[in-house]
């Protein structure tokens, strides 16, 4: 098997135009580099949960560019030819290649941590008052985080991270929670305006080791396939350490190996490295 070493930026301090000029902060930029090279920070291609990374020998830093703004860099050794079918999707979409990242920021709660429910939506296509409105539908005893997800990509897609605690997911039957899920994600999707591309959404549930996580991914292109997947997820999460996507051409889940993310490390205020 051959190795191929890899360097690219990560994120800098630049304006980004699609979220109305967000910026991030140099020390968040060593806050991500630590973490990056500390492993607690996964590495997905295209930022799809059914297509993680394993990299070795990981380093990263902070360095100043030719026009004075800050960048993270990382390097890590990765199969060649896993790297040559990235290389060829990129070139084939037209993409400028490196890495992106996501991050969350928090806007609105309800009720004390830890939260029964923490919703977190692209910015860009799930306008925050939207997200608020949603979550007003909830039944009223819940708390809830609400945050902005910022995906710092070619074109960022319409994600929905939601994550749901552990005493709610073992408290509510499977029919209810599927229910309650299925009207949170048919209520963004309707914020969506027609041309968008069919909504993702990420669900998990956190566990402590940080190896019993459990998380699965649905693109659902009809109503009726969101509502099955949806249905379906409590079931999921209740297993430990698993990692799912949901097959909307053959309407089934499609098992992939779980991603090794740390409770306080996952796509909640922290930054994800993305092919």
């Amino acid at each position: 098997m051959a190795i191929v070493r890899v360097r690219a930026r990560i994120a800098t301090t630049h304006a980004i135009p699609a979220y109305g000029g967000f910026q991030l902060a140099e020390s968040a930029l060593h806050e991500m580099a630590e973490a990056i090279a500390s492993g607690s920070i996964p590495m997905r291609l295209q930022h799809d949960l059914a297509r993680p990374l394993a990299p070795t020998n990981v380093t990263a830093g902070v360095e100043q560019m030719e026009d004075g703004e800050f960048a993270v860099w990382a390097e890590f050794d990765i199969d060649e030819e896993e790297w040559d079918r990235f290389e060829a999707e990129r070139l084939e979409a037209g993409a400028p290649g490196g890495f992106s990242f996501t991050t969350t920021t928090t806007f609105a709660t309800r009720g004390q941590p830890p939260y029964d429910l923490v919703i977190a939506a692209d910015a860009s296509h799930f306008p925050a008052p939207a997200t608020l409105a949603t979550a007003e539908t909830l039944p009223p005893g819940l708390s809830v985080e609400l945050a902005e997800l910022f995906q710092f990509s070619w074109v960022p897609e319409p994600k929905v991270l939601i994550e749901i605690g552990m005493a709610l997911l073992m408290s509510t039957p499977s029919d209810l929670l599927g229910l309650m899920l299925t009207e949170v994600a048919n209520r963004l999707k309707a914020q969506l305006k027609e041309d968008s591309p069919a909504p993702t959404f990420e669900v998990r549930v956190s566990r402590t080791p940080r190896s019993k996580t459990t998380q699965v991914k649905i693109t659902a292109m009809s109503d009726e396939g969101l509502q099955q997947a949806m249905q379906q997820v409590p079931a999921i999460l209740r297993a430990e350490g698993q990692a799912a996507y949901w097959d909307d051409q053959g309407r089934r889940w499609q098992r992939v190996a779980a991603v090794q993310v740390p409770p306080d490390q996952a796509e909640r205020g922290a930054s994800e490295p993305v092919a």
